[in-house]
């Protein structure tokens, strides 16, 4: 890290989250695994029969069409990229069994109107379905869409649960009951703020898929800068 002038950096001043508020999410975290091994234990859950769903908001740096360089140059070597250029959100579906697979992702891209399909961008690539919001966030019309039969081909038609963490985009059960109805499911919720400690969707997957954009994104500005 050194030769790449690397700083580590260490917090300092008062925390966010106190000691106590950790030592609470660490017990909701022990009692939900606790829970989870007494149903493995004595039949009430079916690893086969559980889905993991997480998703990531994250920002995508662009092209802005700018030039750099210095007056009087004749030739550019690289573009300006914009920082925080355009938000979306990536939805993973885990689901649990010796034959585990990660489902078809879908994308929540940023759209003033919310558009389904947006114009230009048909919603027919093979390995990744979309919706879109105004900011790219998960919202309830989404969450409800997600969970339908028919919406897309991310869903599997096994009867199961689905454990995701609790956030306002999300909906309860009871607020989506006739799209769980209809693809025998149910839904579960994390303990609070604990995503990164038992959702091996986020700890997994999506950091690795995460790592693979970032290295494609920064190849693309090497590319750039070199041509």
């Amino acid at each position: 890290m050194e030769a790449h002038k690397i700083v580590i950096r260490t917090q300092t001043g008062k925390k966010q989250v106190s000691q106590a508020k950790i030592l609470r999410i660490e017990k909701d975290v022990a009692f939900h695994l606790g829970e989870l091994k007494r149903g493995f234990e004595d039949g009430s859950l079916d690893e086969n029969a559980i889905e993991n769903i997480d998703e990531t908001h994250f920002v995508v740096d662009f092209d802005n069409g700018k030039t750099l360089g210095f007056s009087g140059d004749q030739t550019v070597k690289y573009a300006d990229v914009v920082s925080g250029g355009e938000g979306m959100t990536m939805v993973v579906r885990l689901p649990g069994g010796p034959s585990a697979r990660v489902h078809t992702p879908m994308m929540i891209f940023t759209n003033s109107k919310g558009n389904h399909p947006i114009h230009g961008v048909p919603d027919q690539t093979p390995g990744v379905c979309y919706r879109s919001s105004r900011k790219g966030w998960m919202t309830q019309t989404i969450s409800r869409v997600s969970q339908g039969k028919t919406s897309y081909a991310c869903r599997p038609s096994w009867a199961e649960e689905d454990y995701l963490y609790n956030c306002s985009g999300h909906l309860e059960a009871d607020e989506c009951s006739s799209e769980l109805e209809a693809i025998h499911s149910d839904l579960k919720f994390f303990p609070p703020n604990a995503t990164d400690l038992c959702q091996p969707a986020d700890s997994f997957v999506i950091s690795q898929i995460k790592d693979a954009w970032k290295a494609k994104w920064n190849e693309k500005k090497i590319g750039v800068y070199q041509e």
